[in-house]
């Protein structure tokens, strides 16, 4: 049976959440169990477990899946949200990878970036980049010990839900482990179909394997199974892909042509039966929710589907911006009348922190700095003298009055600024004379050292020589 949407009793405000390719089939080897033939289910009212997405010990959130504003149409997602946050200190349990809670505590909802806008939703941020969703904090920072990896989704509970539901042990199976033969012999009977291949993601409390079943296709579609067995009850949950004969099999971008398994972060048993929080991965999405196995139904319950940030930017704001005017009107009073107001990131030296490259409006003035750890200053621009890219240096060159010119260059290293060459070239207005002057971190050079240090740091060329530039949204 498929269930497009169903109402489930998840909290103590009937929390409504969206059913997804659920099937029930029965708790036995008879799959014709009717609805009639299911005992009465106990309502349970107690709020469902939620996931909380963690960085670190400063950054960890029940991340948001969905609109702020209410929505014309009746819609069970919003629902969920709203009562969700109305309840959110309650969620006061956070299930860590060694399989005990940690006390941890509601320190509020965050919904604007620094600088007033609205945070966007359906995604799963880098750490350096804020999301919307209600924050939280360990009572304890100690037990952010036990997560060894940010980036990591974990579940959250309630202590009235602990109370009713005792929380089952589950094993994860790293390697691959194929399902139990007679579950997919059974599977192939029941669907008619040839499985291709099968794994287990993990083993719960109670005799319980879960994992996926993989058939071959059938015409344009193809067919995978979540499944969940125990003994000769075999539960299982319709995956449907699409098949294309040069492309294979796809569920998910990138894929490879075999279906990616779920898997189980919390197991939980109640007045009517499992309760399953799963975490589905992918490489373009995360997807969060519950399977519940009640009175030998199987549903699925899809709560959220994040996108997941691969090659995400780093934020800059309008505040970070006004810091590094401050830095450039101490350096030189005259930034006081010449305000930067766009940025693009480069990444000058090889490693993964970047630096900021900001110039006025008409891109006449502009100046570079290191960010990591207190901004720091490398260089100023002006209509005269332009930065050029190397890796891991800038120069910066341009005349300064007749017959003079005059050059700095600056080395990195570890995103910080590493060494500062200067050098003047005044050559007299009949030729006769040239007169120059190398500086190297304050201190006076002679040339030979000064042309080493030169043809060292321009040895290479950077790859970004025209960036783009970035514009604040003023509105």
């Amino acid at each position: 049976m498929k269930i497009k949407n169903i109402l489930l009793a998840i909290a103590a405000t009937a929390f409504v959440a969206a059913c997804h390719n659920g099937q029930q089939p029965a708790a036995s080897t008879d799959d014709t169990l009717l609805a009639d033939d299911t005992p009465e289910e106990v309502v349970d009212t107690t709020p469902m477990p939620m996931f909380l997405y963690y960085h670190n010990p400063d950054n960890m959130q029940v991340v948001f899946w969905t609109t702020f504003n209410k929505p014309d149409e009746p819609n069970a997602n919003w629902d969920l949200q709203q009562r969700t946050r109305k309840i959110a200190s309650q969620y006061t349990k956070l299930l860590l990878p060694n399989g005990k809670f940690a006390d941890i505590k509601f320190t509020g909802e965050q919904t604007k970036d620094p600088d007033g806008n609205d945070l966007e939703v359906f995604a799963l941020h880098h750490d350096y980049a804020p999301s919307a969703g209600l924050n939280y904090t360990f009572v304890n920072k100690k037990d952010a010990k036990a997560i060894k990896y940010g980036g990591t989704m974990l579940v959250v509970a309630t202590e009235e839900y602990l109370e009713s539901h005792k929380m089952l042990n589950v094993k994860n199976i790293s390697h691959q482990k194929s399902m139990p033969k007679n579950v997919v012999k059974e599977l192939e009977t029941r669907y008619s179909m040839k499985a291709t291949r099968s794994v287990v993601t993990c083993e719960i409390e109670g005799g319980y394997t879960f994992g996926a079943v993989q058939f071959k296709p059938k015409g344009d579609k193809v067919l995978a199974l979540q499944v969940l067995a125990n003994g000769d009850s075999i539960y299982s949950i319709e995956e449907w892909g699409h098949y294309d004969k040069a492309e294979g099999p796809t569920w998910n971008v990138d894929d490879g042509g075999e279906y990616i398994p779920g898997h189980i972060l919390a197991a939980f048993e109640g007045p009517n039966g499992l309760d399953l929080c799963y975490l589905h991965g992918a490489p373009e999405s995360t997807t969060t929710g519950w399977m519940t196995l009640h009175n030998g139904a199987f549903n699925s319950y899809e709560l959220a589907q994040f996108y997941n940030y691969i090659d995400e930017p780093m934020p800059f704001y309008k505040k970070d911006m006004a810091k590094l005017q401050k830095i450039l009107e101490k350096y030189d009073p005259m930034f006081k009348n010449i305000k930067m107001t766009k940025w693009c990131h480069v990444w000058i030296d090889e490693d993964d922190e970047r630096e900021i490259w900001v110039r006025s409006d008409d891109e006449e003035y502009g100046a570079l700095f290191c960010l990591k750890g207190e901004p720091q200053l490398l260089c100023t621009e002006d209509g005269k003298h332009k930065a050029k890219l190397y890796q891991g240096a800038i120069s910066v060159s341009g005349g300064c009055g007749t017959g003079c010119t005059n050059t700095e260059i600056v080395t990195l290293k570890n995103s910080r600024k590493a060494h500062h060459l200067e050098f003047m070239r005044n050559i007299a207005p009949d030729n006769s004379s040239t007169e120059e002057e190398y500086t190297l971190d304050g201190r006076t050079t002679d040339k030979a050292n000064a042309e080493q240090f030169m043809q060292q740091a321009l040895k290479q060329e950077h790859y970004m020589q025209n960036p783009s530039f970035h514009e604040f949204n003023n509105n």
